[in-house]
């Protein structure tokens, strides 16, 4: 992983992936899971914070906007909400304006930071069959 995933993984850390994790128990809010990247670019490791059936929302500030899951803030593992500048917030408005719900088969996945991260905000919501495995962080 990158250092977006910190302080949860470290830069570099070495991880352990089940890779048939999700053969009998479904993706779950707040997974850690290694999916690969659209354009075969290699592979990523990110948190699950939506699955099919949630809504989803933006909430716009002066500064950027929140993002909504059923009605909460999201927030990262330190408790600081995702608050998203205007041009990391584009890709997830096109499905709030599209869906509102979290379509079947697909997920949001983010890093641990709200900017910077090669995530849903760049390359939208991840199909089900681009997720590899769950990482084993203990």
């Amino acid at each position: 992983p990158s250092g977006k995933m910190l302080p949860v993984l470290e830069d570099g850390q070495l991880i352990r992936v089940h890779t048939a994790a999700y053969d009998s128990t479904p993706v779950a809010r707040g997974d850690i899971i290694l999916i690969e990247q659209p354009g075969d670019k290699g592979y990523l490791v990110k948190f699950v914070k939506a699955i099919p059936g949630d809504t989803l929302a933006l909430s716009e500030q002066p500064n950027g906007s929140y993002v909504l899951v059923n009605g909460e803030t999201l927030a990262n593992s330190e408790g600081e909400p995702y608050l998203l500048p205007a041009n990391r917030s584009a890709m997830l408005a096109l499905y709030v304006r599209d869906y509102g719900v979290i379509p079947e088969g697909a997920y949001l996945v983010l890093g641990n930071r709200a900017t910077g991260s090669d995530d849903s905000t760049v390359f939208g919501l991840v199909d089900a069959e681009r997720i590899k495995g769950r990482v084993l962080t203990e």
